[in-house]
This record gives C-alpha cells, structure tokens and sequence, in this order.
C-alpha cells in the first residue's frame, strides 16, 4: 500500500502526519523542506498531499516534486466536507494534517496533473490582467468627466500605458497554452461552444479546472 502524508502548510511551519506515524513540524524554508524529504524518504512516503490555498506550498511543491515523492493539492472545501464527515472539524493543525493524510488514502489520489499547475499560472496571469482592466476602466471614466490639460495627458498615458501591459498578458496566456498542450486541446473544446472566446476559456480552465474531467465526451469528458 502507497505511504501517503498530509502536510498542513503553514506561512513559516509545515505540520506533517503519515497515519499511525504521528506528527513531525518542519520549517517552511529551503532548509526545512529538505530535512522534510529526506524524513519523507526515510518513512517511504511516496505521495503527500496538501491544500491548494495559495503561494505557502509552492516551495513545497518544487522541493519534493521530481524526487521521488508526488505532490497532490488538495481542493480545500472537500477536504473541510471530509473533516466534517469524520467529526474534526476543529482548525487546528495536527488535525488539518491528519486529515489531508486521511484524504489522499481514501480518495486514492495520485500526483498533481499538468492541468493543476497549469490553473494555477492562469489564475495568476487572469487575476492581474483583471485588476489593470479595472484600472484602465478607472482611467477612461476620468477622461470622460473631463480633466485640465495637465492630468489629461497623464492619464491618457496610463491608459495607453495599461492598454500595453494587458496585451502582453494575453499573450503570455497563449504561450500557456502553447506549454500545456492539455489546456490547448480543452480551450479548443470550450471555444467551439457559441459565445466563449480565448479569455472566456481561460477563466474556465483557471477557475474550474475540473470541468470536463468527468466521464463521456464533449464538454462532460
């Protein structure tokens, strides 16, 4: 049976639980994610699995990944839906690494596809190409209202300023799709459907990455 771990990741602490092993703290840094793999090893961990919050487990994730340990991210609410089924729901860390331990053992998880790292950079890319339309939005509202010579000019230079820096980003979202192959293929699919285009695909493959990973064809494959 494949040695499976759950690490709750922390800013500055991981808490690590292989069942029936009890719990190990590592400092999240590079130092620390090394004595982690090398106690993982030791232990014969072959998978762990945490949660997919944000940027703490990225160090994590390149530190383990590619040295015999695969790295499962876990979608936080179904993990809390487990916790809750088992009667843990206290937020506490031994318990959040128990139970994503628990997790990868009963839901037989394997390692992060091309696809969730993948949504990760497009949610990124998305996130900041959303805030620079807002400012650019922010922008042309002003000029519509009217400003003296001076601010006129700043901010018709800002917004053609912003108007570059998006397009850029668009363009980093294809050589995405160029890297990825996979979210090609599906970005492809979901274009073929009246009415999404590029950022419309982008935005479900970021957000909802597991559209489309059920069973059949089409849209529901």
């Amino acid at each position: 049976m494949k040695v499976i771990a759950g690490i709750d990741v922390g800013k500055r602490e991981l808490v690590v639980s292989v069942l029936g092993k009890g719990l190990r703290r590592f400092r999240n840094e590079a130092g620390g994610i090394g004595e982690l793999r090398k106690w993982l090893r030791a232990e014969g961990v072959e998978q762990v699995v945490c949660e997919a919050t944000g940027v703490y487990e990225r160090g994590v994730e390149e530190g383990l990944r590619g040295r015999g340990v695969a790295v499962h991210k876990a979608h936080p609410t179904r993990v809390r839906r487990l916790a809750q089924a088992l009667g843990r729901e206290a937020k506490t860390d031994p318990i959040d690494a128990e139970v994503l331990a628990q997790y990868g053992a009963m839901m037989k998880v394997e390692g992060q596809e091309e696809g969730d790292s993948a949504s990760e950079e497009l949610r990124e890319v998305l996130g900041r190409r959303r805030r620079l339309v807002q400012q650019r939005v922010q922008e042309l509202n002003r000029l519509e209202k009217g400003l003296k010579r001076t601010n006129k000019k700043s901010c018709e230079r800002h917004v053609a300023l912003l108007g570059k820096e998006i397009a850029r980003l668009d363009k980093a979202l294809q050589a995405l799709w160029r890297r990825h192959p996979g979210l090609s293929e599906r970005a492809a699919l979901y274009q073929s459907v009246k009415g999404v285009g590029e950022l419309t695909a982008a935005t479900l493959l970021g957000y909802l990455p597991e559209l489309g990973q059920g069973c059949g064809k089409g849209l529901t494959s």
